[in-house]
């Protein structure tokens, strides 16, 4: 077709409107370049590449040691699993590597914010030596056995931490105020510390172990009973025995350890 110039408008929208309405020749359902389908694709591509992508949450040492606790507080949980910690942090589980060592490094991190924070809910005046003292014991023993796959560690692991630096440096400093010189308050801070970590690490396996909610259970796990002839204390005692109570036992250990060192500083 030729177009001359007066009739160019004219016979082009005659043109326009023929190719536009003729069915396309090709294959599958793809139209020609130019039509308004590819339009639509382009402007799809354009706006999907407008659209920002939602970053992945940036995981920090804090966010996970929280995590960590939440998890090991939940009843039954008897171990820190990896997977469990990145489903409750929304990441792939091998990202806490980027913070950690390993597992244990970060067990290690969770056993001392515990460490940490029952240094923090000690609140008696730095001059009453004993009732600090008597706080830290409590509230180690509580934070141990509220998060027991962690506190089961107290007894074994040494964290080198700020909590543990802490509650080294409260221990010593009450039984300097208490008036004993260094070599026996270095001494009576290792017997205290054994007593406190050792006993508090043992409530905490058995309160992963029955899933009990308090450290308040039977020292005995049944009434111990016994031969007469051969064991007459035992079998004499045995009703009483079995009335011992784990947090009362603990808390009489820490109170012999006070008199203890109470009485040595009055004798020096």
């Amino acid at each position: 077709m030729v177009l001359d110039g007066s009739a160019a408008p004219a016979q082009m929208s005659t043109v326009l409107t023929t190719l536009c309405s003729r069915p396309f020749r090709g294959t599958g359902d793809r139209r020609p370049r130019g039509t308004m389908g590819w339009m639509q694709r382009g402007t799809a591509v354009r706006a999907e590449q407008d659209t920002p992508r939602r970053p992945r949450p940036r995981l920090e040492r804090e966010s996970i040691i929280e995590a960590g606790l939440e998890i090991t507080a939940r009843p039954g949980t008897r171990t820190l699993s990896v997977r469990d910690l990145g489903q409750r942090l929304g990441s792939d589980p091998t990202a806490i590597y980027r913070h950690f060592r390993n597992k244990e490094d970060l067990v290690l991190h969770l056993l001392d914010t515990l460490t940490a924070r029952a240094v923090a809910a000690v609140d008696a005046p730095a001059a009453n030596w004993r009732e600090r003292l008597t706080q830290l014991s409590e509230a180690s023993l509580a934070q141990y056995t509220a998060h027991p796959a962690v506190g089961v560690e107290a007894i074994t692991a040494t964290t080198h931490g700020p909590g543990e630096k802490a509650s080294v440096e409260l221990i010593l400093d009450a039984f300097t105020t208490a008036g004993l010189d260094e070599r026996a308050a270095v001494a009576h801070y290792a017997l205290f510390a054994q007593y406190m970590m050792a006993s508090a690490s043992g409530l905490a396996r058995a309160v992963m172990e029955t899933g009990a909610t308090d450290p308040s259970v039977p020292w005995f796990d049944a009434v111990p009973t016994a031969d007469p002839t051969a064991h007459p204390l035992l079998m004499r005692l045995g009703g009483q025995l079995g009335e011992l109570q784990d947090r009362e036992v603990f808390r009489f250990g820490i109170a012999v350890i006070l008199d203890a060192a109470e009485r040595q500083a009055r004798s020096t």
